[in-house]
Parts: structure tokens; sequence; C-alpha cells
């Protein structure tokens, strides 16, 4: 009895050590998944941290941008505006820098313009100009580069490179193309066919067609000719597309006329109606 009373007890200490190494076993394993299981998520973590970093640190760094070539028409009779793309925000805002063309006033003229593709209301305009004339686009970014990143900043502006593409063009699956089409008068005081309205409509086969830009003269403006220049697209949304016109105008007292630009924003997938 007493023998078998200390086996039972030995089989009763050996199945003890045998749960308690079994626990031991398993609450490690359960120690190093976890751990394992942070360091992956820390991992995780610090490459979303720095991807994050890289994106807003391309966000943030803002280089000199190129001149965009609309006016390709040869001559000495033209004071044309020189136009800077900068780039595209995540939901539609376009950013570019005008220098409109001095004519005889000895200024330099630069303007930081942030618009709304959607809508085309002009969100941001900023000017900065020197009477003095001494100024030019490469010292006036330098000096106005911090206000500038802030503004850009501001509207999540990714700066990209841009490409003059045609006015007859596809995307999403569809084909688009942009007309302009022109009235003129006679001004009495010149005896010359002027442009009195000008409208810009895009129209689709498969959608249909919209207006997205519509003037009539209101002021004295001297318009003589007034044509599509091309169009460019957002990179990264297909959807968003401006159509870049110009307007000649006379110059104030006679050639060198003024080339001036205008951009009109159109959202690929809206507005558009078929005739009835």
């Amino acid at each position: 009895m007493y023998i078998s009373h200390n086996k039972w007890l030995l089989s009763l200490a050996s199945l003890l050590v045998f749960f308690a190494l079994s626990c031991g076993s398993s609450s490690s394993e359960e120690a190093e998944n976890t751990d394992n299981n942070n360091a992956q998520n820390t991992e995780n973590t610090n490459q979303s941290e720095t991807q994050q970093s890289s994106d807003n640190q391309a966000t943030t760094n803002y280089n000199v941008p190129k001149k965009f070539t609309y006016f390709t028409q040869k001559g000495d009779d033209f004071l044309i505006d020189n136009f800077y793309p900068i780039g595209w925000s995540a939901d539609g805002k376009f950013a570019y820098i005008s220098e409109p063309a001095d004519e005889a006033t000895g200024f330099y003229f630069f303007r930081l313009i942030i618009q709304d593709v959607q809508t085309d209301k002009v969100l941001e305009e900023k000017k900065y100009d020197d009477e003095e004339g001494t100024e030019t686009f490469q010292t006036t970014w330098e000096k106005k580069k911090d206000e500038i990143t802030a503004l850009l900043k501001k509207y999540g502006i990714k700066q990209t490179a841009f490409e003059m593409k045609p006015t007859d063009f596809t995307a999403l699956g569809n084909g688009y193309s942009a007309k302009m089409s022109n009235t003129t008068q006679l001004d009495k005081d010149y005896q010359i066919d002027m442009i009195y309205s000008t409208k810009v409509v895009v129209s689709s086969p498969e959608l249909g067609s919209k207006t997205i830009y519509n003037y009539t003269e209101k002021e004295y403006s001297l318009i003589l000719t007034a044509a599509l220049a091309g169009s460019i697209q957002n990179p990264d949304n297909q959807a968003e597309t401006l159509i870049i016109h110009f307007a000649e105008q006379r110059g104030y007292e006679g050639p060198p006329n003024v080339i001036h630009f205008y951009l009109s924003g159109c959202n690929l997938n809206s507005g558009f109606k078929k005739a009835s």
C-alpha cells in the first residue's frame, strides 16, 4: 500500500511537470508570436510613416516651374503672356504662374494663381509685381519661394511635368473634341472687325456636349483673333482636363499686339447633355 501510494505520487508529480512544461512552452510561443507581431506592426508603421513623409516631402519641395509654350506663331508684332504650370491637387485644384506681358510700362509682373478646375473659380491670386522692373522670373521665385510653397502646400499641390495635348482626344474610354466659335462686330473707331463673343464647347459622341467658356464683350477689349491652343490633363485623374485658348488683343498704341492665355476647366465625367 505504501509502495502503491508512492507510485501514485510520482505519477502525479510527472503529470504536473508535463503540464507546467507545456504551459511554459505555449506561453513562450505566444510571447514570441506577440513580439513578432509587434515588430511587424512597428515595421509597417515605420514604412507607412516613411512613405507619408516621402509623399509630403514630394509635395512641399517645389522646383522652379518651366515655361509652357501655348502660342507658336513667330514674329515681332506680339507681346506674349508667359504661362508656367506647377501642378495639381488630388481634389482638382490647379496651380500656375502667369507672367503678363509688359506693354511699355517698364514694370515686371508675376502672378501665382490657384484655380478650381471643377468650377473655374480662382481660389488664390498673389501678385508679386515690381514697379522698378529689375526683377525676373528666377529672382522673384527665389525671393517669394517660402510664401509660394506655403500656398501650394495649403492646397495640396503636387508638382508634375506637363505635355500639350490636342483638343481632340480620348479619355476614360470616350472621345472628346473642343471647338471654339467666335462672332465679330465692326468697330466704329478702327473700322475693322473685332471679336464680340467667344464660346468654347466640348462634345463627346458618347455623352453629348457642354459649354466651358462663354464670353461677350462688356468693355473696350479690342480682341482681333482668338483660337484654341490645346489641352493638358491631370496625370492622376483623367477626368480633370484644362482647355487652353488665347486671344490677340490690339496693342494700346497699335502693334505689337498682346497675346493673352485662358484656362477653362472641363470635368469629363459630368455636365454633358445630348441634344433632344
